[in-house]
């Protein structure tokens, strides 16, 4: 009488797993994405942009176009500030709200007259803010008990003629005297388009050669740039004064150095190795 075997189930099992490894193995893929070969440029918010054949990630690296070499280049171009934008504030303390208000909107009042009578147009004096604070005494570890309050009224002044500055902050010293406070000054190019230009060609220069030196020392040969983006920024000059008493401290003309203003545009470059 023949032995019965026992049937083959981790056999079996093997070859299901083998099929069904077979099966993943041998499965169709489905076909490559065609790969786009033109791309377009232009300009965005005055930013050059080249777009790249392929998408770009969120490094700027640009895929499936092999070897790449980024780099940041920097242009500088100077230019002349030809407007002065001041920060003025008037600022009164009294023993009461009212007082204080009312008093500091007074000489606020006079300043702006004085700035107009300077030959500043309305429209370039702006309020910037109006506050009233509590002022408390200094009493140890006791509770500090308010002695009275203080008013501030805050005027951004633009003077488009620097010529004319030191008269502008001589007069406004002189009608908001110990209440005004200069809080600072600031020299500006108001166009600067010749001078942002100047400096994009110099970044793009810049960022090149670095390119070039890179390619270089790698043994290799700079291709074409794949992508570009820019950054750019102004360094205006900043003067401030802490006036405590303004009519003493800029009384006449108040000297105004126009100096120079440095333009600056960095930009982010991919170029391709070949």
């Amino acid at each position: 009488m023949p032995v019965p075997t026992r049937p083959p189930i981790a056999r079996t099992c093997l070859v299901i797993a083998g099929l069904a490894l077979g099966v993943a193995a041998c499965s169709p893929q489905s076909p490559p994405s065609a790969v786009t070969t033109t791309g377009a440029t232009g300009t965005v918010d005055g930013a050059v942009a080249v777009q790249p054949v392929q998408e770009s990630g969120d490094d700027g690296a640009v895929d499936g176009v092999g070897d790449q070499v980024r780099v940041v280049g920097t242009g500088i171009a100077t230019a002349v500030p030809d407007v002065l934008v001041a920060e003025l504030s008037t600022r009164v303390s009294r023993p009461s709200v009212d007082e204080a208000l009312a008093v500091s909107s007074e000489r606020t009042a006079a300043v702006l007259e004085a700035l107009v009578g300077a030959g500043v147009p309305e429209e370039d004096v702006q309020t910037r803010n109006v506050g009233v604070s509590a002022t408390r005494s200094r009493n140890g570890d006791g509770p500090r008990e308010i002695t009275g309050y203080r008013a501030t009224n805050q005027l951004s002044v633009r003077v488009a003629d620097l010529d004319t500055a030191g008269d502008v902050l001589g007069a406004a010293a002189d009608a908001g005297g110990n209440a005004l406070r200069i809080e600072g000054v600031r020299l500006v190019v108001e166009d600067d388009t010749v001078p942002r230009t100047e400096a994009r060609g110099a970044a793009v220069a810049d960022a090149r050669a670095r390119a070039e030196t890179l390619a270089e020392a790698a043994g290799r040969s700079l291709g074409e740039v794949a992508l570009v983006s820019e950054g750019s920024f102004s360094v205006p000059e900043y003067r401030s004064y802490d006036a405590a008493s303004a009519a003493s401290a800029f009384d006449g003309d108040v000297p105004i150095a126009r100096g120079e203003q440095d333009v600056s545009v960095t930009v982010t470059t991919v170029w391709r190795l070949e």
